[in-house]
Formats: structure tokens, sequence, C-alpha cells
């Protein structure tokens, strides 16, 4: 606010001018950057590690430039990033509840000043970072890190933790299994995702400067997916969770069942957004806009479902707001050629395009928002939609017929209901089969609350008290469960000859030793022969 000094308080109101910004904090990440000589390496044993002989991958901002470059990891570093959190979790494991709770206090903090840092490092990347989200979750789990024993008694952690993210997963997100699985006392090996790679090392250095010590959170990078299969089939890895896309995650549960370790998997899905005749539609067009194009849920597609007595309403109010936005950044060059034969596929069964004015410059990494009303409810792109700025559009007469297709989904992870009407919201959340509804809002989490979708979306929740349980075991059970040695077999010509059954070899019973069968008889017949002498005793007596 320039000259504040001269201006009267009712001057200010009246203007209603912005006060002034702290900056966009370019600076520090271009120097955080170039104090790593623009090439980041693995964070392995709380510091930065620089192997040898890796090849390097290529860090790029929305309009194609190179930001800098980080290393590929190979099987030798993941080897190395879990036998240090190894070390690690004889230190975490070893310390009370009250000390974990001070250091992820202490991280909590770090991250509010740094906070700035993390905002420009992540815009390089075009990459979204709630860290107001992200700090509240750290300041609920401190408290659960203090009370681990006092209120989840009888349990106890699992050990090392391969959290591995794919596609185009968001910082939070991956922190939603980061930060639990250390509350609870685990260490965590980090494979994050192409668009939090940055982030993901700027933290994990903040962690170590807050005080966590070295070993318990390990970032390694590489966007190949047989880095994140290594990491999931390692034998001294306790517990493999897979947040990202669906294909991925079930090649990584596949890789992870053969050794006999828990999964965890959150695949992201679909979220309807239902607008009935009852409500402010202007409210609810500009939230489903900040909703589809401004990527605060990452894993989720969203599809506009309108009721038919507000359909041309809604289509006027959107055209006008989808003129004013601007090209979104893509994960991937490739994604813009799977992006225009879904929207060819649909035009072609009826869909009309509302897209913002063509760019003068277009760049092969940015895409408009794209808004595809009235498409076919057989379209592949309403059900299977690709990564992107892409929104189709369906209507619906009865509110009945609009849970139909809300529901006609087995990847369905929440929903935003916009009505007026109290009745109207209540019956229709209770039907719809989702694991979140918001009424009249979209994207709001809390700590202290769980978050999950229903059937194809996952088999876990994240998220309050429920999301801990999942890197915590029974105290029984050991902390480190041996893996079974697998079985050198041909398949292509398994069941082809006699083979011999892989089973453990049995003692033969000896000669001496007399049958089950027989004891069982002898058994039998002392009993009949006592209980005779009883009542013939009783039967004498009287």
């Amino acid at each position: 606010m320039a000259g504040l000094t001269s201006k009267t308080v009712f001057d200010i109101f009246q203007s209603m001018e912005f006060g002034p910004t702290g900056g966009d904090g370019t600076g520090v990440a271009q120097a955080w950057l170039q104090r790593h000589s623009h090439t980041l390496g693995l964070f392995i044993g709380g510091k930065f590690v620089h192997p040898e002989g890796r090849e390097i991958d290529s860090v790029t901002d929305s309009a194609g430039q190179s930001v800098c470059s980080t290393v590929r990891a190979v099987f030798a570093d993941v080897s190395l990033s879990v036998s240090d959190a190894r070390e690690g979790c004889e230190v975490w494991g070893g310390l009370s509840c009250h000390a974990r709770a001070r250091h992820l206090y202490s991280v909590a903090r770090s991250i509010q000043r740094f906070g700035q840092s993390l905002s420009a490092v992540a815009q390089l990347q075009c990459s979204p970072a709630d860290l107001s989200a992200l700090t509240r979750l750290l300041y609920h789990l401190t408290g659960w890190a203090q009370m681990r024993d006092s209120v989840l008694t009888h349990w106890s952690p699992r050990g090392v933790v391969a959290v591995i993210s794919t596609g185009d997963c968001p910082l939070v997100f991956q922190m939603n299994k980061v930060f639990p699985a250390i509350a609870m006392g685990n260490t965590v090996v980090l494979r994050p995702s192409p668009q939090a790679r940055l982030t993901s090392l700027l933290l994990a250095e903040l962690c170590t400067g807050a005080g966590l010590p070295a070993g318990v959170l390990n970032v390694i990078t590489g966007d190949d997916l047989s880095l994140a299969v290594a990491l999931a089939e390692h034998s001294e890895v306790d517990m493999v969770t897979v947040t990202g896309r669906r294909e991925e995650g079930l090649v990584l549960a596949g890789a992870a069942a053969a050794g006999g370790v828990p999964v965890s998997l959150s695949v992201g899905g679909l979220c309807p957004f239902i607008i009935c005749d009852s409500a402010d539609l202007d409210s609810a067009v500009d939230s489903v806009i900040d909703a589809a194009f401004t990527g605060k849920i990452e894993l989720c597609q969203w599809q506009l479902l309108v009721q038919e007595a507000v359909w041309e309403a809604v289509r006027v109010r959107l055209q006008e707001r989808i003129a004013t936005l601007r090209c979104l950044p893509l994960v991937d060059t490739a994604v813009k050629c799977v992006l225009d034969a879904a929207i060819q596929d649909a035009v072609q069964l009826g869909a009309t395009l509302i897209q913002p004015p063509p760019s003068p410059s277009p760049s092969p990494y940015l895409y408009p928002p794209t808004v595809l009303w009235g498409v076919a409810s057989c379209a592949p792109c309403v059900w299977a939609p690709p990564p992107g700025p892409l929104l189709p559009a369906l209507s619906f007469r009865s509110m009945s017929e609009g849970l139909q297709l809300a529901n006609n989904s087995a990847r369905n992870l929440a929903a935003s209901l916009w009505t007026d009407d109290v009745t109207v919201a209540l019956e229709s959340a209770k039907s719809l089969k989702v694991g979140t509804v918001w009424v009249n809002s979209h994207s709001l989490f809390d700590a202290a609350a769980s978050f999950g979708g229903v059937r194809e979306c996952g088999n876990t929740t994240d998220g309050g008290k429920e999301g801990l349980y999942q890197f915590l075991q029974p105290s029984l059970c050991p902390l480190h469960h041996p893996r079974p040695t697998p079985l050198s077999l041909d398949y292509n010509k398994f069941g082809e000859t006699n083979q011999t059954a892989p089973l453990p070899e049995t003692e033969p019973p000896r000669a001496e030793d007399p049958p089950s069968q027989t004891l069982r008889l002898v058994s039998i017949c002392v009993c009949l022969s006592v209980l005779c002498f009883c009542v013939c005793t009783v039967v004498s007596s009287q």
C-alpha cells in the first residue's frame, strides 16, 4: 500500500488497495539452487549424496526452461537409503514419545519460518503446495506422537516404511503419508513424484535442520518405475504405501505382495460436482472453476453434473469466467496428445467446447482450461478422464437421476453438492457412494478428519486417528518380519512333467509308535471302563 503514512483509514477503506507483499521468494529459491550448483543429489542419512556415474533428470518450468537437475537413483542407492533408514529406526524408536513430539513441533515451526521458500520452489516446478494444511497436519501429529503409548496401547511401529508417489501427486498428499509414519516411530524412504522432487528435497533438508535425526527421512529421486519397484521389493522394507495413479499403484502392489509386505494404496478417483436448481449459481460456478483448474486435489478428476432447470444459466456463467483464464502447465508434453484425442472423441459424441481465447504464442507445456459441455455419458473422458485441465459436463433432470450418474463409477473419491435445500443436501449426501461429501464447498480438509475414497480408490484411509493404524502393528508382532526366499521355478515348463512339489520333509512315523487311531480307541475303552465301574459302585451302594 504505497504512501500508507499519508492516507487515513477512511481513505484506505474507500480505495480498498492491497497491502505490500513480501515478494514471491524467487530469489531465495534460486539461492538455494545455486548453493547446490543447480544439481540436487539424493538425501540419505541426513545429507545430500552425489553418487558417481548416475544419470541426471532435468527439471523444467512451465515455459520448458531447465530449472535444475536431479540424480536418478539406482538399486545401490535404494539399498543405501534403506540401510540408513534401518539404522535411524533404532535411534528414532529409542526416543520417548515426548522427544519425538518435540522434534515434530520443531519441524512445524521450521516450515512456518521457511514457508515462502517452499512456495517459491513449488512455483518453479509448477506444483501446488498448501503449506498451511501441511503445518496444521504437523501440529496435529505432534499431539498423537505425544499420546501414542497412552492412547494407542498394544501397538508398535512397523519399522522402515517406503512411501512411493507417482504421477502428479502434490506435496501435501505425499507428506500425509510421511509425517504420520514418522510420528508413530517409523523411519521413511520417500520416492517423490516427478512434480514434487524439489519441494521434497528441500523439506527433507529443513527437517534435518530442525533437529530430526539422520536416517529418519530419506529421499531418493528418479522417474523410472523400476526404481519404485526396486524399493517396494527390498527385503529390509517393512511396509509400502503408494499414492498416485492407479495403474502404477497396482504394479507396485504386486511387487510388494510377492514378499508378503503390507501395502497401502491411495490411487485417487473421480469427484462429481453436482449443481442443483436451488443452488447459488455464481458461487457454484466460481467453485467448480477453482476446483477443476487450480489443482487443489491433483489425485482426482472432477466431473460437472448440472440440473436441467439451470443448465443454460450455468453455461453462460462458465463461458464468462473461463474467458478470463490462462493456460495451465501440463505434467508432461505427452499428455497434450492424450487430451487432444479425448476432446476429439467427445466432440464427435456431441460435446461443445468451452475454452478461453487462443494464446498468441502457444507452448507445448501449456494447455487451455477446457469444459466439454453436454458430453455423452458413454464418452471415455467422463469415467476415465486423462490428467489435465479437462472438465466434462453432463445434465440430469431429477435428483435421483443425478445421484445415479454420480454413483456410476467404481472410483469415487469425494463429491461437492451445491443446493440451498437442507433436505436435499442431507438425503443426497446419504445416497452418494463416496468417501467425503462437501455441501456448498469443496476441497476442505482437516487433519483430525479421515479422508479416503470407496471401492477402487484404494484400501486405506488417511488422516485422523484412523489413518495412523496403517503405520502400526500389534505389539506381539516382531519389528522386522523375515522375507521368504523365492523358489526358482520355470513357469514356462511348469506342469509338463512330474515335478517334486517343494514341500518340507516330514519324519516318517517310527515302528514303535502306535498309530493315532489305536491310541484314540484305547483311550475310549478306558473311559468306558471307568464309567461302568462308577455306575456299578453307585448301584451297589444303593
